[in-house]
Order: structure tokens, then sequence, then C-alpha cells
């Protein structure tokens, strides 16, 4: 708890109750949110793009998480919650819960204005989130959860400076920002958070923070081309086995997956990829254990 009230205080993460939450540490309540392991399975080689690369500058790989929540509420009233982050303009990244039920709230702007969405997701669903969005995820089952997840920067897309993916200091990869909370977490405009989920039939309330007119969330849910894609796969094992033709077709489909196709849960064209883009065998990259972060 102690490291979500110190985004709060020292980033754009918005934390209500947050005078609660400080006074629950001050009397020695602190207890570890979520654990997450990054690069859980080696990096998979995808196709070259410009810019940084290798498994420090993220441009031709696709890389593998896991993260493991607590369950419970938070002192303040709301759900046990991740951190929340902006991800990069050129970020694809794509969750499966694994074990639980987590509610993932997405915020962007473009130029019909802001958006605000909510998906609820069990084991086996899929979750994504649009390039350059915020998102933050909240446990809504008491025994916690367990999320997978693989993120790769695309082709063609600008980095943070605006700029598409080019020399060294116009911008950084979403691996660059995965390696480091200094980039990740710093933000210029705050990532919306909820006031409370309402029960039974879970339902978010808020947004706590509405620095550009957010309204109330609406409920969205894997686009078209992600299922059709994964179809009933499991998002860790098409990471370890997909070829390199598999992993074209999907950075292809989130290419041209405009803003409206997004939570589209209608068919998309997307152009075939060419045969020569069959697999290299070694598409596998060794790497060393995964490294954990604990998220108090």
């Amino acid at each position: 708890m102690s490291a979500l009230l110190r985004a709060a205080r020292d980033t754009a993460i918005v934390v209500p109750n947050a005078d609660i939450l400080g006074r629950a540490l001050e009397a020695g309540e602190d207890r570890v949110l979520y654990a997450a392991y990054r690069d859980i399975q080696p990096p998979r080689r995808a196709l070259p793009l410009p810019g940084p690369s290798g498994p420090a500058g993220g441009g031709e790989f696709v890389y593998a998480d896991l993260v493991l929540y607590s369950g419970g509420s938070l002192p303040g009233g709301e759900p046990v919650r991740s951190l929340g982050h902006w991800n990069t303009p050129a970020q694809l990244e794509i969750f499966q819960v694994i074990s639980g039920q987590v509610l993932m709230m997405t915020a962007w702007h473009d130029a019909r204005g802001p958006h605000l969405c909510h998906q609820i997701a069990g084991p086996g669903e899929l979750m994504s989130v649009p390039l350059g969005a915020a998102h933050v995820t909240y446990v809504l089952s008491e025994e916690g959860a367990a999320v997978f997840n693989i993120y790769t920067d695309l082709p063609g897309l600008p980095d943070v400076s605006g700029r598409g993916g080019g020399p060294e200091g116009s911008g950084h990869s979403s691996r660059q920002a995965a390696l480091s909370p200094e980039l990740k977490y710093r933000a210029e405009h705050p990532v919306p958070a909820l006031t409370g989920i309402r029960t039974p039939n879970p339902q978010p309330v808020g947004p706590a923070a509405q620095p550009r007119g957010w309204g109330e969330p609406v409920a969205a849910g894997p686009p078209f081309w992600l299922t059709e894609h994964f179809a009933a796969r499991d998002l860790a094992d098409w990471h370890l086995h997909a070829t390199c033709a598999d992993i074209a077709l999907l950075r292809q489909a989130a290419v041209h997956a405009g803003p409206e196709a997004w939570f589209s849960r209608h068919r998309s064209p997307v152009e075939p990829v060419p045969a020569t883009l069959d697999p290299d065998p070694d598409t596998l990259l060794g790497s060393a254990p995964p490294p954990k972060e604990s998220h108090s």
C-alpha cells in the first residue's frame, strides 16, 4: 500500500481516499498488493522495427509478464488494484486472466474527445489496451487474481516524443518503460481511478478524477480482431509457440484497427501476411529467471 500512496503523491496516479490510506500506513498496516514477474517466459522475436532493438530496446520482441494480485479491499474501500499507468503510443498490450476476476479500466483521448471504458474478465478471458491509453486493474475476487500479459511495440507508430521510433533520444519504447518506473509511472496527465465498485453485480463507480471531463465508464469487451486471432487458445501457450507469421498477423491486426474497432465485436479486414514470414527455427531467446516486482 505504501507504494500506491507514494505514487499518488509523486506521479499522475490518482488514489481515492488517499488520506484514509495514509492513516492506515501510519498505524502500521501495509501489505503487498501484487507481485509482477517480468519476462516470465523468454522474449519472442517479432519482425525487425526501426528504433532501439534487442531485449532492452523492445522493438523487435514480444515480452510476457505475470502479475499475482492479492484480494480484498484497501482501507479506503476501493478493491485491491494495480498502480495504473499510461502506455506508450505504439504499445500493444494484451492480457488474459488465469484465475480470479478483475475489472480493467482504460482511458484515452482522440479527436472525438475523452474515452473511458471498463471490462470485467474471469479465467480465460482476454483484455486489451488501446494504443497510448491509460489502464488500471482492480481485483474483484476475494481470493486474488493471476493475470498473464504480453506486450510489444507496433511498426510505423510514434513513440512518446510523437515521432516514429527512431534514433536514440527521440523517445522511449514500451520495453524501456517496463524496466524503468521513472518512465512508466510519471505522466503528464492523471490516470483516472474508480471511487468504488458496486456489488453483487460489479459495476464501476467514478472516476475519482475528471481532469478532462471523464464521464461514467462504459462497459466494453475484447475486439473481434483479438478474439478471432486467439479463438480459445491460451495466451501463454501462444506466446511460447506462435510462429513469426502468427506474431506478424497479430501486430498487423492491431495496426489496422482504428479507434472504433478497438472494442468492436465485428470483423475488420486485415491483409494476409506474406508466406515469407514463416518462422525462423530459433525465435525463442534465452533469458535469466524472471525478475519480481512487488508493490505494496
